[in-house]
Formats: structure tokens, C-alpha cells, sequence
């Protein structure tokens, strides 16, 4: 997890809450905790962002000059996105009987008939990134757009945006929706429309999933969701007792005891908490435990958790500050003959999705060149592959690292690492 990010056990509200249980489920309770990854908004929007800029530049590289499409992946209410008539009644939308034409727009919210505003979430965020990139690149971006309006501007490339798929349960049917109008489908089996589905985080199991269902869909992301399952820092034991107190308060919401679709999350955003994080953590578990993340909404008492040490401005300031404890550290560690702290931090973060030079950086607040240089080390001693994934030789040797307890030692550094001066906002 972000070293940098405040611990949610130490919070007042959080200790509060912890009170409600007995002393054996709140030490797991608080281990799961723990592992919870806090992200600010602004540190998802700028991800995807980029992500966004950098498929552009390819293309311009290519050559590629046509237009693309960017849409929001959202829960839809029709049987195809493009069915949504260009003018419509907000009063009388769902009553409308829809064919599909050329000239029809794509819906982009959801509508209930027993609620008359859109169903919006993450969905409000992602449009506004999509109006953004819109102002930026004019011409190159078409957004809500008929299937005429893309025949005539020739559009190759239809961009898919989320920020956390996790189950991938809501992607499969919006794609599906997509496919559901003939001329998309063909255009789709001809390889004549790629399809990129960019986002800030996914899961394993929702990558695997959505590449058996469509094998041709190009996934981009910015880091691998953790979740109870991956997370390297726990042992087997650990998250089995995690699971099984997390089902112990699940009377009431069995389907969410580890999250919607078993997903196990643990990834928590500033702007709201995605249901695939275990039901304990945001259902009400009874009369007299109440929801930690009431109705998925961050309490005000836990904003200021969210410290976006990723913005470029702020990141510099740390990395300098930092650069000077690490100076101090090193040499602490240099003293003692302990080589294997720094690999062990690296192959630790990578076992944690932090795979890019440039968030390997931003995480260990170490030099981009310093992380070249030992990611080199590591691939040539066959840690890591050439995708900076562990190998199985890299895996079995941060088992016996951590099993070492390298980090334990008379030098606090965790103390040092995790404190944030008062000019950047800590205590």
C-alpha cells in the first residue's frame, strides 16, 4: 500500500467504530484495515488522463488522424446503447418505444422511472474527464455520437472509461450493449472498430475474464486492484480469518460478504467506496453496528486521508524530502550489511501492481534512474520478466525475505518514512 497514506486505525471515527466489536474480530478487522489503498480523486483523474495522452500520441505517430470515441462505462437501461433518440422528454424518456437507427444517440446515463436524476457515480467524474479531453483535442474526440456521425467521420477507435473494474460484471454488459446494434457488431467482427477499455485499476480475475470474452478488447490500466487474495503482505492464515470474520457479520448482506461478485477489493476511492469491497466495511451490519462508509460515502472525518502525494507539484517536494531520510537510511543499512532491504521494497511493490519506472518512483520516492538500474539487476538475476512481473523465483524470494523480517530493526523507519511535515498539510 502507498506508504505515504494515513492509517485509518488511528482515526478517532475508525477507533470508534472498532469499539462495536468483540477484541478478537477487531485486531482482524483492523488487519484488514490496514491493507485498504486510500485514492485521492485527482490521482485517478490525472492517471487516466495520461493514459488518454499517451494513446493519443501513438496514434499521431501512426498517423492515425481520425477521430476517436470516448464513452463512460455506466449501468445502462435500454437494450442498446445506441437507442436513445436525439430529442427526447426527460419526463417521458422511459415511456418511449425506441428503434434503432442511424441517427440515433448513445444513451451515456442511466434513468430509473422511480427516480427522475440520472444514477450517476464515478460516471460524473469520468464525464468530466471526457468533456476535458474534448476541450483539448477538438475535432479529434467525438462524444455522444450517432452511428451515422461515425460512419461519415470514419472513427476506428472506440475508448471505453472506469475506474476501477473489479468483478467486470458492468463492463461485459456495456460492451455487450455496444455489440447489440447491427452496424457496431459488424464493424466490430470485421476488425474494422477496436475497442480500448482504459482504466485506473482492475483485478486479475476481471482482466482474465474480460480477455476469454473478447480476446481482441486492448486493456489499459494504471495499477493492479489489490485485493485480499494478492496482497503479498498477508499470510494465508491472515486472510482466511479476514474472510471468515468478514462472513460473520454478513447476515444481512451475504451477497456482499467479500464484495460484489467475491471480489475481495480493498482499493478505496476519495469520491465514493466501490461495492466490491467486503459488505462490513459499507452495510450496515445491525441495529447496533452501523456502516464504517455509510451508503458508500467517505465520512467527512476520513477526507483529509486521502493525501494525493502523486500530483506533480507536491511529489517533488516529497521526493526531496524523503531523498534525505533514505540518504541516512541507506547509510544505517550499508553499516549493518543489509543489501536485501531495498530489492525486498521493490519486489514488495511490484507484488502490489507498481509495475511503470514512474510509479515505482512516485511510491519509493527514489530516483527513476535508481529504479532503472535495480529493476535491471533484478530482471538479470531472473526476479522479474521483461513485463516487470515476478517470476516464480522472484515470488519464493520475497517469501523468504519477509520471512528474514529485514525490515524489522532498531531503526525506525516506517516512523520516518510515514511522517508528513506540517507544510504539506501533517501534524
Amino acid at each position: 500500500m502507498e506508504r505515504s497514506q494515513l492509517k485509518l486505525t488511528d482515526e478517532p471515527y475508525v477507533q470508534n467504530w472498532l469499539r462495536h466489536f468483540p477484541d478478537n474480530d477487531r485486531k482482524i478487522i483492523s488487519l484488514l484495515l490496514s491493507q485498504l489503498l486510500l485514492i485521492p480523486t485527482s490521482n485517478i483523474l490525472r492517471s487516466i488522463d495520461l493514459l488518454l495522452n499517451n494513446e493519443r500520441a501513438d496514434r499521431l505517430q501512426k498517423q492515425d488522424v481520425a477521430p476517436i470515441v470516448i464513452l463512460p462505462v455506466i449501468k445502462t437501461s435500454k437494450h442498446s446503447i445506441f437507442s436513445v433518440p436525439k430529442k427526447y422528454s426527460s419526463k417521458s424518456k422511459h415511456k418511449i418505444k425506441l428503434n434503432s437507427t442511424d441517427n440515433e444517440f448513445p444513451e451515456l446515463i442511466q434513468f430509473s422511472k422511480n427516480y427522475r436524476d440520472p444514477g450517476i457515480g464515478s460516471e460524473a467524474l469520468i464525464a468530466n474527464l471526457i468533456t476535458s479531453a474534448f476541450r483539448k483535442w477538438k475535432k479529434e474526440i467525438i462524444i455522444n455520437p450517432s452511428i451515422f456521425e461515425m460512419r461519415k467521420q470514419l472513427v476506428r477507435n472506440i475508448y471505453l472509461l472506469d475506474d476501477l473494474v473489479a468483478s467486470g460484471d458492468r463492463f461485459i454488459k456495456y460492451y455487450n450493449k455496444l455489440l447489440a446494434h447491427p452496424t457496431i457488431k459488424s464493424w466490430k467482427s470485421s476488425k474494422y472498430l477496436k475497442f480500448t477499455l482504459i482504466c485506473y485499476s482492475i483485478t486479475e480475475d476481471a482482466f482474465k475474464r474480460i480477455k476469454i470474452f473478447d480476446s481482441n478488447i486492448q486493456i489499459l490500466y494504471e495499477i493492479k486492484c489489490p485485493t485480499i487474495d494478492n496482497t503479498a503482505s498477508l499470510s494465508k492464515k491472515q486472510k482466511q480469518l479476514i474472510e471468515t470474520t468478514c462472513k460473520k457479520y454478513s447476515n444481512r448482506f451475504r451477497n456482499f460478504a467479500l464484495g460484489y461478485g467475491n471480489s475481495k477489493a480493498l482499493l478505496v476511492f476519495e469520491h465514493g467506496v466501490p461495492n466490491n469491497l467486503p459488505g462490513i466495511l459499507f452495510k450496515r451490519i445491525n441495529n447496533k453496528i452501523p456502516a464504517l462508509f455509510p451508503n458508500q460515502v467517505i465520512p467527512h472525518n476520513l477526507k483529509y486521508c486521502f493525501v494525493d502525494i502523486g500530483s506533480p507539484e507536491l511529489m517533488e517536494k516529497f521526493k526531496y524530502y524523503f531523498s534525505l531520510i533514505r540518504k541516512k537510511f541507506i547509510t544505517f543499512v550499508d553499516k549493518n550489511s543489509n543489501t536485501d532491504l531495498l530489492f525486498f521494497e521493490i519486489l514488495d511493490a511490484i507484488s502490489k501492481g507498481y509495475r511503470k519506472n514512474e510509479s515505482l518512483s512516485n511510491y519509493m520516492l527514489l530516483d527513476q534512474n535508481i529504479i532503472f538500474e535495480k529493476l535491471s539487476f533484478l530482471r538479470k538475476k531472473k526476479f522479474i520478466n521483461e513485463n516487470n512481473n515476478l517470476t516464480i523465483i522472484g515470488k519464493n524470494t520475497l517469501k523468504k525475505l519477509k520471512k528474514k523480517k529485514i525490515m524489522e530493526s532498531s531503526y525506525d523507519f516506517d516512523k520516518h518514512i510515514n511522517y508528513i511535515p506540517k507544510s504539506f498539510g501533517g501534524n
